[in-house]
């Protein structure tokens, strides 16, 4: 077909209808499908809207959600943060505890020494009041012969003297009594003061209970355990005091009954109070210790009334096996060395024989050390007594110089046994 004639065929109004017609049909194509195209632009932007909204809800909503997460996390970390505090301080309440626990067993450690201590003062002063009673005897017969004894005169002077001496003794021993009775009261009170804040454990032995007399020993407050008493009280001058007394041969008869004791203070956890408590109940050697199985243990940690389960912690067990080895195996390392009297050459207190009042006197005379004492000859120590006074004519020094060179040797062990033999600083042979 030939387009191009086609239009020159259209020469009739039938066919100017026709191509009007269709140009009326194109153009309501065109708009309609302008219309159509609009219709769905405007549905797509409106999606489009819906969509930019729902998306800035969702940002919106992630914001809040990051936000809440930093929330949760800080608060995470502040639980994490308290959890750690709350276990701190639950472990520094578990060492308070343990603290409580100790200063209550040190309370009732010290309680019972003061009660012990108060015993020996009892008797000491039952022992002071006996030998006033003599010295006043003594006193009054020699009064009675002063009138005819010449030499009686000195006799009178050197018993009034010692009576003199005696009567402070026993003043100052009540002192101390009366100061450990304070001592003992303010114990108690802290010991009801723990009591009543609900932390105490029963572990002790109850405070009010008394010492049975087959069991406790005299315990020395001397500041220096195992020192003559000598050189205890610091302004009196010494005292006569008879050493065959049935308390000490008592003890002298205890004591020959242990055929072995090791040094039980050497276990870590074990100390001078715990070896005592051991020993009461049997026990003084490290092979025993580490012979002991589960039901031993409970039944010792009953009887010396210590914490349960504190034995099989500190390995009591096990340490005493390790130093019964080693006992074995050097026995010189473990034998006990005597202690010394004193580490100043000067303190001529150590000599039986020698309280403050006579050490002045050898000072002022120039003696001032354990040499120039243990060089000092007996005549020049009388002639400085005879000086000083009736006071200090009874006093005997033959036996200072020895005593002196064995402190300048160091012989401590020879020295303490010398002056267990000592009366009142004199030979038991020069006693009159």
């Amino acid at each position: 077909m030939d387009l191009s004639k086609l239009f020159d065929q259209f020469n009739t109004q039938d066919s100017y209808a026709i191509l009007f017609i269709m140009l009326i049909a194109f153009l309501f194509g065109l708009l309609l499908g302008y219309i159509l195209r609009s219709s769905r632009v405007i549905q797509l932007r409106r999606e489009l809207k819906e969509k930019q909204k729902e998306l800035a809800d969702m940002q919106a909503q992630a914001e809040a959600l990051e936000e809440q997460l930093g929330l949760k996390e800080a608060d995470l970390k502040k639980a994490g943060f308290a959890l750690q505090e709350a276990e701190a301080k639950a472990e520094r309440i578990e060492h308070e505890k343990d603290a409580l626990h100790k200063e209550i067993f040190n309370l009732n450690r010290q309680l019972d020494e003061l009660q012990s201590a108060d015993k020996s003062y009892e008797a000491t002063i039952d022992e002071l009041n006996t030998t006033i009673i003599g010295l006043q005897a003594k006193n009054k017969q020699l009064s009675e012969t002063l009138a005819t004894e010449d030499e009686g005169v000195d006799g009178l002077a050197q018993m009034q003297s010692t009576y003199n001496a005696t009567r402070q003794r026993l003043e100052a021993v009540e002192n101390k009594l009366n100061k450990l009775a304070g001592e003992n009261e303010h114990l108690r009170d802290e010991l009801d003061e723990l009591k009543r804040s609900g932390l105490i454990v029963a572990t002790a032995a109850p405070v009010g209970n008394p010492v049975e007399e087959t069991t406790a020993e005299s315990r020395s407050i001397h500041p220096e355990p195992g020192l003559p008493d000598a050189s205890v009280v610091d302004e009196e001058p010494e005292i006569v005091v008879n050493p065959e007394k049935p308390f000490l041969q008592n003890k002298i008869g205890d004591a020959a009954e242990i055929h072995e004791s090791d040094d039980l203070a050497r276990i870590d956890g074990v100390g001078p109070f715990l070896e005592k408590k051991l020993n009461e109940i049997g026990v003084y050697t490290y092979e025993e210790i580490a012979s002991w199985d589960s039901t031993r243990i409970r039944e010792v940690t009953k009887a010396i009334q210590y914490f349960e389960g504190r034995i099989e912690r500190d390995n009591w067990v096990e340490q005493a096996a390790r130093l019964a080895f080693k006992k074995q195996e050097n026995p010189e390392a473990f034998q006990a060395k005597p202690d010394a009297l004193s580490n100043d050459p000067e303190d001529l207190k150590i000599i039986e024989g020698i309280g403050p009042k006579i050490e002045e006197l050898l000072k002022t005379a120039g003696i001032n050390n354990w040499t120039a004492l243990a060089e000092a000859e007996t005549d020049l120590l009388h002639d400085i007594l005879e000086a000083a006074g009736p006071s200090f004519r009874i006093h005997d020094p033959s036996t200072w110089p020895t005593q002196a060179r064995l402190a300048i040797n160091g012989e401590w062990g020879v020295l303490k046994e010398y002056q267990a033999e000592l009366f009142g600083g004199r030979e038991s042979d020069r006693e009159s």
